[in-house]
């Protein structure tokens, strides 16, 4: 969430008021209690238990709810309940395992439930809070109460756990899992009400007891199944009967729509005729359109941190993943990666997070299309590079991608660099390899992959700087369009690439997780990318990956003591000099900028002043009634 709100992503609080501060501090306590107590309760009591105890769940809001809000319910609703939790007793009652400590916290467990469900419900509804925004203020509260809770509920010696790789990626993709089920959790109170949300939990129970009965054969008995179709029944009957109540709400308030209608319609005519007066100058598009790219575009170095310890992450974890796991499919890994990535801009897309792209054109057309197949062949060679190569002479053949990219973009763009630019780039360029060339195991067949991978690189760096700068192209609004383009020709580029036998890979749970996690890792690799290139450019781009590799090597030596060398070590260090200079040419190249465009926007703006006194002046003799 502290990443969607540092892109602008994270939807705005509604005004604060007394109730909601009151509120944010009980949603923040209950939460802590019902996700804490709810997984010790899944710890020390078996799954049935667990399902029993949301039983209690059910009338403990209906009462809750008609005390605070004096909110009753129909008798056939209490009907339909009554038999949804009858059906889930019978189901769940052959998987009653539990101890004297685990039955104590799921009793516990109950009011703050009902409490957590029904605050989310009404402060979405009557105080105007979104999801992530109350998720965004109430976390930190909930985090303070966890910290409390440990140790009392928990056994010491968290510290001296495994965290092997395999471990801390399985808990980190739980950690995953549990946002997004905070989330959809929350999107549904928000949309309906407590006790639906508790009705559907319920509903999910039965309906994952009789698929494994007939589509997996498991041996729950008759009486489970019996139970959980009756619940089944019941909640069918539940959601009629709210359906039937909604519309009935809708009716009768659309007749009172209708005279609202008219009022509301000579009002709106009043408003347009001082709106058209209001927005009539030509300043304002300009005006809305330097505020629309102020939201859309990350500050530089918001993006280049971010990509910064991304970019480490991942090498790391793509290395380990080829080499430690023996997932020996690059490509194929790659492909996981933009899936994975597709599929959270689908989320993100569905709950109206993803900005909207710029007005299609024919060269935007095809620079989407250019850009998906440079996308797949810059990120696929990587990985194919990787693997055959090692860090040190993959690092070795991005020092070729500088000169690539000036070149091009004087070819095409006809920019050209500066002399002082030229020598902080060469010296860059030669830290570098002086620090990478200890490190230079490769293969034949690697080296040809990274003399290939150069040119997409370059390509693929310049278009994603471009399209955001000059076709108003946001990060994540480019990456939704792209991807499906670049997913296409990673299938083709798959059986060339790739040994058989991805399908037969040993998929356990330590090995998808650590799989996954690259994945997810990759998103934010891309996003952070897009981002750096969008708020500097490609040459910036390039020069931040050779400065990480600087700072990883020095860290290595300084930290850890690793043995690099000497030479190394010295080119490390001239490279990060070389970073540095080229640093301050750019920065002050772009405050000369600012300082020249200033100057002559005030020019513009005494010459306007000028015109206006004329103009004002030639209306004065006819009175002001005159215009």
């Amino acid at each position: 969430m502290a990443l969607l709100k540092s892109f602008s992503l994270l939807p705005a609080p509604p005004p604060s008021s007394k109730s909601s501060s009151l509120s944010l501090y009980t949603l923040g306590i209950v939460m802590s209690l019902s996700t804490g107590l709810a997984n010790v309760s899944l710890k020390y009591n078996s799954v049935g238990f667990y399902q029993m105890a949301k039983i209690a769940v059910t009338p403990s809001i209906v009462f809750a709810e008609f005390l605070w809000y004096r909110k009753r319910v129909s008798f056939m609703k209490v009907v339909a309940l009554t038999v949804v939790s009858v059906g889930v007793a019978v189901a769940t009652v052959t998987d009653l395992q539990f101890s004297l400590f685990g039955a104590c916290v799921a009793l516990a467990w109950i009011i703050p439930s009902a409490t957590n469900k029904i605050l989310w419900s009404n402060m979405q509804q009557r105080e105007n809070w979104t999801a992530l925004a109350l998720m965004w203020k109430t976390t930190p509260i909930t985090l303070l109460f966890l910290v409390s809770m440990i140790p009392f509920l928990d056994p010491p010696g968290a510290l001296s756990f495994d965290w092997s790789l395999a471990n801390t990626s399985a808990i980190f993709v739980s950690a995953f899992l549990g946002f997004f089920l905070q989330w959809s959790g929350a999107l549904a109170l928000g949309a309906t009400s407590a006790i639906t949300h508790v009705v559907l939990g319920q509903f999910k129970t039965c309906v994952l007891l009789l698929g494994n009965f007939y589509i997996f054969g498991s041996n729950s008995g008759v009486v489970s199944v019996c139970g959980a179709i009756v619940a089944i029944i019941g909640t069918s009957l539940y959601t009629f009967l709210n359906t039937r109540g909604q519309s009935l709400k809708a009716s009768s308030s659309s007749s009172s729509l209708l005279d609202k209608k008219s009022r509301f319609r000579k009002a709106l005519e009043d408003l347009r005729a001082s709106l058209f007066n209001r927005f009539r100058s030509p300043e304002t598009p300009k005006r809305q359109q330097q505020q629309q790219q102020t939201h859309r575009v990350c500050g530089p170095t918001v993006a280049l941190t971010f990509n910064f310890f991304v970019a480490i992450s991942i090498i790391f974890m793509n290395k380990w993943v080829l080499k430690n796991i023996g997932f020996e499919f690059p490509v194929f890994l790659t492909f996981i990666h933009y899936v994975v990535a597709f599929i959270l801009m689908a989320l993100l897309k569905s709950f109206s997070l993803l900005p909207a792209p710029p007005p299609s054109s024919k060269s935007s057309s095809l620079s989407l299309y250019t850009l998906g197949i440079v996308m797949s062949l810059s990120t696929g060679l990587a990985n194919v590079s990787l693997k055959y190569n090692s860090v040190g002479f993959y690092q070795m053949a991005k020092i070729a991608v500088t000169p690539s990219i000036v070149f091009a973009e004087f070819l095409w763009y006809r920019k050209r660099v500066s002399f002082m630019k030229v020598v902080a780039l060469t010296v860059v360029s030669v830290g570098v390899a002086v620090a990478t060339v200890t490190d230079l195991q490769f293969s034949l067949f690697g080296a040809c992959v990274a003399l290939a991978w150069i040119i997409p690189s370059a390509t693929n760096k310049i278009l994603w700087s471009n399209m955001q700068q000059r076709e108003n192209w946001t990060a994540l609004a480019l990456m939704w369009k792209t991807t499906p383009i670049t997913l296409l020709f990673l299938v083709s580029m798959i059986p060339f690439l790739d040994p058989p036998g991805a399908l037969s890979f040993n998929w356990s749970l330590a090995n998808t997780s650590a799989i996954f996690v690259s994945a997810f890792l990759g998103f934010f690799l891309q996003w952070s990318g897009a981002l750096a290139l969008g708020a500097t450019s490609a040459i910036t781009h390039v020069v931040l990956g050779q400065f990480k590799t600087c700072v990883l090597l020095l860290g290595n030596f300084y930290i850890f003591g690793s043995n690099s060398g000497v030479v190394s070590v010295c080119g490390a260090i001239v490279a990060i000099i070389g970073t540095s200079l080229y640093t301050y040419l750019n920065t002050r190249g772009q405050s000369l900028k600012a300082s020249s465009s200033s100057s002559s926007l005030l020019d513009k703006k005494s010459r306007f002043s000028e015109l206006k006194d004329d103009e004002k002046n030639l209306l004065e003799p006819y009175g002001s009634d005159a215009v």
